[in-house]
């Protein structure tokens, strides 16, 4: 945060000397920058920023959670439980959530394409899957909180694009190549962002689930039926929802051979 901060310190093009130029010159000014900042973030965590984060990654955890469940309580086919899962985000949890449906999907299909699908395969066999489960949900969440950033609500005149991400969490780094965006809009009146993916979502959909499946599901694609769950979507609703499944995944894991009733 340091050095991004001093970026702005420094009037020279960006080159190999900016890590010279910074601990030489800003160094000491921009931690001391950055060490309010978080001091002053804490504060804002202290006084309920966290919960609002927290509500917002509980629906991610509710999709990883549904998902995890489908797919050791039943024997129906990965599309069917596919089918399932689409069922539960219109009907019970009232949020399409594209990166996290393909994450799912992952997880169903047993594709693979992540190390968070490949560590979510084992996860009844880890000592606190829900722990593990909420920690993969912040991973998923991350990259929501990044593309909000985007979203110049509070800063008028505001205009930039952050077209290059940087990271060495490699959980993180195989969602962004799997979930790439090819742009985002912000509509300036309501400050809603709408995130167009790399992968066409309606001819992504019908390879996993089949036609006839999606002829079942595409209203559910519909302008209406997007209002329609915006309009009667609730915190409350999300964490009843995220309480059951955790209760359920726990009961999935006692229930798993080899191990006493009593765990």
């Amino acid at each position: 945060m340091a050095a991004v901060y001093a970026l702005s310190l420094d009037e020279a093009p960006l080159s190999e000397g900016w890590g010279t130029r910074y601990r030489s010159r800003y160094q000491e000014q921009a931690e001391t920058w950055a060490e309010n900042w978080i001091a002053g973030f804490e504060q804002t965590l202290k006084g309920g920023l966290d919960v609002a984060l927290t509500q917002q990654v509980a629906a991610a955890e509710c999709m990883i959670l549904r998902a995890k469940i489908l797919e050791n309580s039943s024997t129906s086919s990965p599309e069917a439980k596919m089918e399932a899962l689409l069922k539960f985000m219109h009907d019970e949890l009232r949020i399409f959530m594209l990166r996290e449906l393909i994450i799912c999907a992952d997880i169903l299909f047993h594709i693979q394409k992540t190390s968070l699908s490949r560590k979510l395969n084992s996860v009844l066999d880890k000592k606190d899957p829900l722990l593990f489960i909420n920690n993969c949900a912040w991973d998923l969440y991350m990259l929501r909180f990044i593309e909000s950033m985007i979203n110049p609500q509070r800063f008028k005149g505001a205009d930039f694009c952050l077209d290059r991400l940087i990271t060495f969490d490699e959980d993180l780094a195989d969602i962004m190549r799997l979930t790439e965006l090819r742009a985002i809009a912000v509509h300036l009146g309501s400050h809603r962002a709408y995130p167009f993916f790399n992968s066409e979502l309606t001819g992504w959909l019908v390879g996993l689930i089949g036609h006839k499946r999606m002829a079942a599901f595409s209203e559910k694609l519909q302008k209406e039926a997007f209002n329609h769950r915006a309009d009667h979507r609730s915190v409350e609703n999300v964490q009843r929802i995220l309480a059951q499944d955790r209760l359920r995944l726990m009961e999935l894991k006692a229930q798993k051979p080899g191990r006493s009733s009593k765990i």
